[in-house]
């Protein structure tokens, strides 16, 4: 007998099954049952207690982005923890000391830009 990939049917795990025969004594046997042909398990996730806004606005938002609320949902936790990863990162790099405020480099870099673009209608 050739083995099969577990991969396209599943995976097989061991079940004791009791069996009664026609004699009086209970027969024991192993046998062998096949889990979904899932490739993965998927793990699902509840929410309890939503508030109702909430749930119309993502009901709402999932009809606009044309998908379901659980797709939605998957898509927010996705940014949420890209956003925490991203924070995480940042928070480790080492603090840039540019020797005078951002503040004023942007004021400048402003009145600069404004300066060009008056120089410039000006011919």
């Amino acid at each position: 007998m050739g083995v099969t990939p577990l991969a396209d049917v599943g995976s097989l795990f061991p079940v004791t099954v009791i069996r009664k025969s026609r004699n009086p004594q209970t027969t024991r046997q192993m046998v062998f049952i096949q889990t979904p042909c899932y490739p993965h398990h998927m793990p699902n996730l509840q929410i309890h207690n939503m508030p109702e806004d909430l749930h119309r606005r993502l009901r709402l938002y999932a009809a606009e982005q044309n998908c379901t609320t659980s797709e939605a949902v998957i898509m927010a936790i996705q940014r949420e923890l890209e956003r925490w990863d991203w924070k995480k990162r940042l928070a480790q790099r080492p603090k840039t000391n540019l020797g005078i405020p951002v503040a004023d480099l942007l004021a400048q870099e402003r009145s600069s830009s404004i300066e060009r673009l008056d120089g410039s209608q000006r011919d």
